[in-house]
């Protein structure tokens, strides 16, 4: 149904060739595309409101949202991104979610939701 689609397509931009292999290729990039700006958006909003939390003193759900955060983590572990983006991952996926929150790590979160979120406004 795909391969009809793009050759749909392909007739109506006047393209007289079609390539099925090119076409394909294109459609998974932009699948991994927004894939990846799924789970990376979804990883700033859980750190945006772990920062919040922690600085309204609600340490449980705090821990709640953190830990949603590392399973976004685990799911970014194998999918390619800047080096400074893999540096948050890294940290956020190795933190103890035991440890007793404070206003300096909110203070982290907020800072790596903030530039989690432009990475991904970024993304074309």
């Amino acid at each position: 149904m795909l391969n009809a689609h793009l050759r749909t397509c392909a007739g109506l931009l006047g393209s007289s060739y079609y390539d099925p292999h090119i076409s394909e290729t294109v459609y998974e990039t932009r699948n991994v595309m927004i894939c990846k700006k799924l789970l990376i958006g979804s990883l700033s909003s859980d750190l945006y409101r772990v920062a919040s939390l922690i600085q309204r003193d609600s340490q449980q759900a705090a821990r709640q949202f953190f830990t949603e955060a590392q399973k976004w983590t685990k799911e970014l572990q194998h999918i390619r991104v800047s080096r400074y983006i893999r540096r948050i991952i890294d940290d956020v996926h190795c933190e103890d979610c035991e440890h007793i929150f404070s206003l300096e790590k909110a203070e982290k979160f907020l800072m790596y939701g903030v530039l989690l979120q432009n990475y991904v406004l970024r993304l074309i």
